[in-house]
Parts: C-alpha cells; structure tokens; sequence
C-alpha cells in the first residue's frame, strides 16, 4: 500500500524531496518554520478581517479575531463587548 500524499497538487518526487529536507532540519529549525507558518496564517486571518470590515478599528480586528478563534462569548469574557 502506497502511503497518501499531503498534498494533492506536489508531486511525489516534490514531496520525497522535502521530507529528506525535513529530516535534515534540527528540532529549532522545525520549530522556527512552525512559528513563522504560525505568524503568517495569524496575519492573513487579520487582513482577512480587516478586508471584510474596511475602516475597523484595530481593537475591533482583534475583537473579531478572538471572537473567530474562540467563540463570541469567550471574546466577551476576555475583552469586553464588542467594540464598535
């Protein structure tokens, strides 16, 4: 049985490559990648807010932000109502 690629659009011999790259990355390095992948999704689900409500303030993004990761009413218990 032929192990299922991660991702439909790489090629196997794409994918062969960057696990050999992997597997030469030390725990820190591994690490870094994880954090900057981190940040960057982080940043993109903030400009994708701030590109569905134009004009919002940042303390408004970061409202929705939690609100989106955590729910409404956890957004309310750690930074108030919403802010308008």
């Amino acid at each position: 049985m032929e192990p299922k690629p991660l991702s439909m659009d790489t090629s196997p011999e794409a994918e062969a490559v960057q696990f050999a790259l992997w597997g030469r990355m030390s725990g820190w390095e591994k690490l870094g990648l994880i954090d900057a992948m981190s940040r960057f999704v982080d940043e993109m689900h903030r400009a994708g807010i701030a590109h569905r409500h134009p004009g919002a303030s940042e303390q408004l993004i970061h409202w929705i932000r939690m609100a989106e990761r955590h729910g409404v009413e956890v957004a309310e218990r750690a930074l108030g109502p919403r802010p308008e």
